[in-house]
């Protein structure tokens, strides 16, 4: 198995959106999580 760590880049998005979801739920704290992909490009690319 072959991990590969970079930085996140724009398009990652909905990756990174899948991994805070991922771990509300796991947290149980979905309800806490209101960004979309979008709402984190404008956050974190722009």
């Amino acid at each position: 198995m072959n991990i590969n760590i970079r930085e996140a880049a724009e398009g990652d998005e909905g990756v990174l959106l899948a991994l805070i979801t991922e771990l509300a739920e796991y947290e149980h704290l979905t309800e806490y999580v209101t960004a979309d992909a979008e709402d984190l490009r404008r956050m974190f690319f722009v």
